[in-house]
Parts: C-alpha cells; sequence; structure tokens
C-alpha cells in the first residue's frame, strides 16, 4: 500500500504539471497510431492501384526483360509462346512491348519508353479505349506526370523517333488522344502508349512482347521456355 499512496500523492502534489503529461502523452499516442494508419492505408491503396492497373494476376517476363535496366530493353522481346498466346485468345491475358524512343517536346529531346498495348484489352483497369486508331494517325496516351513534365495536352502532335529490331533509326508523328489520371507512376512517368499492334509494325516484332500481364485468378499458370512468371509477391515485394 505504501507505492500507491506515494504516487496518488506525488500526482496531488504535482498538481496541474501532472495532468498536462497526461493529456500531451494521451495526444501523442493517438497521432502515433494515427499516422501508422494513414500511412498503412496510403500503401495499401497504392498497391491495390497496382495490382489493378498494372499486375494483374502476374506478369510473364521475357527472359531479357529488366525494368530496373533500360540498357536490355533492346534484345527484351520476343515472340509470345503458344501456352501464353491461348491465354490472351481468352482474354485472360494482355502483351505489353515496351522500347526505348526520344520524343521532342518545345525542341527539346526527351528519351522516352514507348509502349504498346492492346485498346481492346478487359486484363487490367488501364484506359487502352482511347488507343482505338482513326484516320491513320498514331493515338497516344499519357499520364498527368508526362503531361506536366513535357507540356503536352490533348490534341497536341509530337514526333517520335525510335530504332526498330534491325537497328534503324524512324520517326512518326503522334497525336496526345488523351491524359489519364493515376495514383500508378510506374504507368505513367517518362512513358507514352500507344496501340499495340502498330508498335509492332513500327518495330518490325511482329507477335512480339516484352511480357505479358494475366489476368486475376487464373489457376493455370503454363510453364514456357524464355518467359518467367513474376507473381504479385514479387512485384509487389
Amino acid at each position: 500500500m505504501i507505492i500507491p499512496k506515494l504516487a496518488l500523492r506525488n500526482l496531488l502534489g504535482a498538481g496541474l504539471r501532472t495532468w498536462l503529461n497526461v493529456v500531451v502523452l494521451s495526444l501523442s499516442f493517438v497521432l502515433i497510431i494515427w499516422l501508422q494508419g494513414l500511412y498503412k492505408g496510403m500503401g495499401d491503396q497504392i498497391k491495390e492501384a497496382q495490382i489493378d492497373v498494372e499486375y494483374g494476376g502476374g506478369q510473364y517476363w521475357h527472359e531479357s526483360y529488366d525494368p530496373y535496366d533500360p540498357l536490355t530493353l533492346e534484345d527484351a522481346h520476343g515472340a509470345v509462346p503458344d501456352p501464353i498466346q491461348n491465354k490472351i485468345d481468352k482474354d485472360e491475358a494482355t502483351p505489353v512491348l515496351i522500347a526505348q524512343a526520344t520524343i521532342y517536346p518545345e525542341g527539346r529531346l526527351q528519351p522516352i519508353l514507348l509502349k504498346g498495348i492492346d485498346p481492346a484489352q478487359t486484363v487490367v483497369n488501364f484506359p487502352s479505349q482511347f488507343l482505338v486508331q482513326e484516320n491513320g494517325e498514331i493515338p497516344a496516351l499519357i499520364g498527368t506526370r508526362m503531361a506536366k513534365s513535357t507540356g503536352l495536352k490533348i490534341g497536341d502532335m509530337i514526333i517520335v523517333r525510335w530504332r526498330d529490331v534491325q537497328g534503324t533509326f524512324d520517326a512518326r508523328d503522334i497525336y496526345i488522344a488523351q491524359v489519364m489520371k493515376t495514383i500508378v507512376p510506374a504507368v505513367d512517368q517518362g512513358q507514352i502508349w500507344i496501340p499495340l499492334e502498330t508498335m509492332r509494325e513500327l518495330m518490325g516484332m511482329q507477335n512480339e512482347a516484352s511480357l505479358v500481364v494475366m489476368a486475376k485468378d487464373i489457376e493455370e499458370l503454363p510453364v514456357v521456355s524464355g518467359w518467367n512468371f513474376k507473381s504479385l509477391e514479387f512485384l509487389l515485394a
């Protein structure tokens, strides 16, 4: 009983200072817990957006593809194997072709990643429907970050220069069909999206891809030579 009595005497003796300490500590703990919940919620939201927009149910990468090494992009493409093509034909997967390119916004040289995706795909929640080609012009899709860094807006025309599979430089005019809003920078910053078949034709890479995005909840994932499946656990790590 001595210790509780001494503790109570000290609390009452300190008066207002004790209650100020109690209030400050309580608010501090509440703020810490709230911030942890906020950061976790933001992280979960970004992960869900990445799965919904970019990763789907996982991805098959060409054996030479490394998203962290742009020097590998020149060789990071190949014909889509039949087992994966069967999934694509069933709308259970969608291929993406990636290459380095250069644009010239306002007379400035800017390197980019040029990506091709099927305008009719429904595997990921990506606004590829804006890439439907009309009147022989090449439509392009960019994100808000890319639009801000280049000054491009809907309807603008811009020159894109690239090297095809033979190493020959070529260039074409494309027009900005839409500017998308997304919280996933991996499909926005420094990237321009065009129709997949158009890109294959420009690059001389018929029926080729750099990666293939699988639909969610696909039970049977084929094992194919030259292509490596990357699970969501790997992609989100």
